[in-house]
């Protein structure tokens, strides 16, 4: 994923973070039958987004880019039939005290990744 002008952490930020950032929480998604079939071969992965800034303005921005840089993308994947990443939710950004230097705001979004095998699509 490329988002011009952000910092992308991969699930865990460093002790001194370059901010404004966005951290990425993948889950390892869920298998369920598609219609018309008993065999779990439908994953649907989730990613959750935490954009993180200084200021309010901060984290709604690096929110916009990170949802710029994903909402209709359709990655390729070698042997799957994938659609198009869709945005589920966003909440606005909340304040954090609980960081001993520094106050940041935290604006939360998920996006959700459908795949089959690409026999069965």
């Amino acid at each position: 994923m490329r988002a011009t002008g952000v910092t992308v952490y991969d699930g865990r930020v460093p002790d001194a973070p370059s901010y404004p950032y966005a951290v990425l929480y993948p889950d390892v998604g869920m298998l369920t039958p598609p219609m018309l079939t008993n065999v779990s071969c439908e994953l649907t992965m989730t990613l959750y987004v935490h954009a993180v800034g200084t200021t309010r303005d901060q984290a709604q921005w690096v929110a916009e880019k990170i949802r710029d840089a994903l909402i209709d993308v359709r990655p390729a994947v070698t042997g799957r039939h994938l659609w198009p990443i869709r945005q589920d939710i966003t909440r606005p950004p909340e304040r954090d005290d609980t960081l001993p230097a520094v106050v940041v705001f935290d604006q939360v979004a998920t996006y959700r990744l459908r795949s089959v095998p690409a026999s069965a699509a």
